[in-house]
């Protein structure tokens, strides 16, 4: 039977609207998330000094979150698909609160380790994996659009919250500023309650067991977790210490923290201009994905000569364009790698790879500190490490190939929303 014209369009129109609501709910989600993690340096030379600890068990405290953030990623996915995307999306934004709220009352390192690094890394891990699964299931044509909008809250939180940290400290101290941080983030609360529970239709078992043995026999999956996990040690490396860096080399904290802030912006603008790139197609997706990941990681090398501000400034544009490589690029790369049918899970276990790569990153750079008295060498270490990561991608440029056009399909035929697809 033929469908009603006034209908379907009315159903597209509802369709349009929850497009905008659902990519204003993840922008919420990733302003607030992906904002204070990724301003975990403020808290840095504070927690050394209060807790008296050296510097590679105080920089374990943001390696672990995010190693949390990665690891929870696959028990996020399984949830999803049990609970919905919207529910799971609810219990991590009260682990988000009762972890920021927890850390307000830490007497020692290691409270705050269980605290900020365990509790608030599952939340925000939570969030941000059950965001770009809800993003990815519902947009198709516009979906590198969608990851661009959608995760630019990535990186206005890491423009604004380092200002508002900055005075939120000067004003109540640290646990002050804790105690404030987790009111905020319950604002992730409303916004999780905006998004639907739309999965892909379940399969027979036997159909679900051979769709996914082909992930965990494809070698360009793996080659994507290796790639992952190289990728993140060398960004959350340079994260954590590169404001205490620039304040090593005996720049004022105000300035430090305004590096963190052109870093967040500038990765803003590069995500957009690098999402348009995309969307025109003058350049192969996985040769753009190989230039986001090796420009940052010899805008870390430079690091390691004696630079002043403006060279700094320009290193934090630079190494901004490595948020395009871990955003809109990568989750494209990752659709055509896996497949809509199986994005939840195979993205979820490509998390926990990036994980491992946070876990073991900035503890290393805080040892070689430790051991030699200066950044340069954890500069080399985090910097290779990017360089290891970029070279994972060029075999992938000659052997790609893509599942998400024709499993994307074949999930909203399932559905029967195909005509309502964005």
């Amino acid at each position: 039977m033929a469908k009603d014209p006034r209908r379907k369009r009315a159903a597209c129109s509802r369709e349009d609207a929850y497009s905008v609501v659902l990519v204003l709910a993840v922008i919420v989600l990733t302003v607030l998330s992906c904002g204070i993690s990724f301003s975990f340096g403020l808290f840095q030379m504070i927690f050394l000094e209060v807790f008296q600890k050296s510097s590679t068990l105080t920089s374990s405290i943001s390696a672990v979150n995010f190693a949390v953030q990665g690891f929870i990623a696959p028990v996020s996915s399984f949830l999803a698909e049990r609970i919905g995307i919207r529910w799971t999306t609810i219990i991590g934004a009260l682990l988000s609160f009762c972890g920021l709220f927890a850390t307000t009352f830490a007497p020692n390192i290691y409270v705050a380790f269980i605290t900020l690094g365990i509790i608030t890394g599952m939340g925000f891990g939570i969030i941000f994996s059950m965001g770009t699964v809800a993003i990815a299931l519902h947009f198709d044509r516009f979906r590198p659009v969608a990851f661009a909008v959608s995760q630019s809250g990535i990186h206005i939180g890491s423009f604004v919250y380092p200002f508002l940290g900055e005075w939120l400290l000067e004003g109540y101290g640290w646990r002050g500023t804790m105690l404030i941080t987790s009111a905020l983030s319950l604002n992730m609360l409303a916004a999780a309650m905006l998004i639907r529970d739309i999965m892909p239709a379940h399969q027979d078992p036997a159909e679900r067991a051979a769709s996914r043995s082909e992930i965990w026999t494809n070698w360009k999956y793996w080659l994507g977790h290796v790639h992952c996990f190289f990728m993140f040690f060398g960004v959350i490396s340079f994260m954590t210490h590169f404001s205490p860096y620039a304040e090593w080399l005996g720049y004022s904290a105000r300035k430090s923290v305004a590096l963190m802030a052109i870093h967040g912006l500038s990765g803003l603008a590069s995500r957009w201009i690098v999402s348009l790139i995309m969307s025109l197609h003058i350049i192969n997706i996985f040769w753009l994905l190989f230039l986001t990941t090796i420009i940052p990681a010899f805008s870390q090398i430079l690091l390691t000569f004696e630079v002043h501000y403006g060279i700094l400034c320009a290193i934090a544009v630079l190494h901004s364009l490595v948020n395009s490589a871990i955003g809109p690029v990568f989750m494209e790369v990752a659709c055509q790698i896996i497949g809509m049918q199986n994005f939840a899970i195979g993205y979820g276990f490509l998390l926990a790879s990036l994980a491992a790569g946070a876990l073991v990153g900035p503890p290393l750079a805080g040892l070689a500190y430790d051991l030699t008295g200066t950044y340069q060498c954890a500069f080399y270490v985090s910097g290779g490490s990017l360089i290891v990561s970029s070279v994972c991608v060029i075999p992938l440029v000659f052997k790609r190939g893509s599942k998400a056009s024709i499993d994307s399909k074949l999930v909203m035929d399932e559905l029967d929303i195909d005509d309502l697809k964005v």
